[in-house]
C-alpha cells in the first residue's frame, strides 16, 4: 500500500506540478493516456481494477473523443458523465456553483448517478 501511496504522490504531482504546459494538446493526452496505461498495470498487478471517471465539463482543453476512445480501446473502464442527453441533470446551468463546480443539488444527483453505474460495474464481477 505504501509503494501504491508514493506512486499516486509521484504520478499526480507531476501533474499537478504543471510539467505540462508547455506541451500541445495531443502531447498532453498522450501524456495521461500512458499515465492512465501505467497505473493501470501497477494496479492490474495487484489485483485492483482501475476505473477512469470523466466528471461533467472535465477535460475541457484535450482532445476527449481521441483521449476516450484510447482509454476504452485500451480495455480501461470509463464512467463517461459528460454525456448530456444520459445525465441532464448535470447541465442545467442552476447547477453550477461556477463554470467548473457543482452545486450541491447537482453533487448529490452527480453522486447517485455514480453510486449506480459502480453498482453495474461490480454486478458484472
Amino acid at each position: 500500500i505504501q509503494k501504491l501511496e508514493e506512486y499516486f504522490h509521484r504520478v499526480w504531482g507531476e501533474m499537478e506540478n504543471n510539467q505540462f504546459f508547455h506541451l500541445s494538446d495531443y502531447e498532453i493526452g498522450n501524456q495521461y493516456i500512458n499515465r492512465y496505461l501505467d497505473l493501470s498495470r501497477t494496479l492490474e498487478s495487484k489485483g485492483i481494477d482501475l476505473i477512469i471517471l470523466w466528471h461533467p465539463m472535465g477535460g475541457r482543453k484535450l482532445d476527449e473523443r481521441k483521449v476516450k476512445k484510447y482509454i476504452v480501446d485500451e480495455g480501461l473502464t470509463l464512467l463517461d458523465f459528460e454525456n448530456r442527453s444520459s445525465y441532464p441533470n448535470l447541465y442545467i446551468r442552476d447547477n453550477y456553483f461556477d463554470p467548473g463546480h457543482l452545486n450541491k443539488t447537482a453533487a448529490d444527483k452527480f453522486s447517485e448517478y455514480l453510486a449506480f453505474e459502480l453498482l453495474k460495474i461490480l454486478n458484472t464481477k
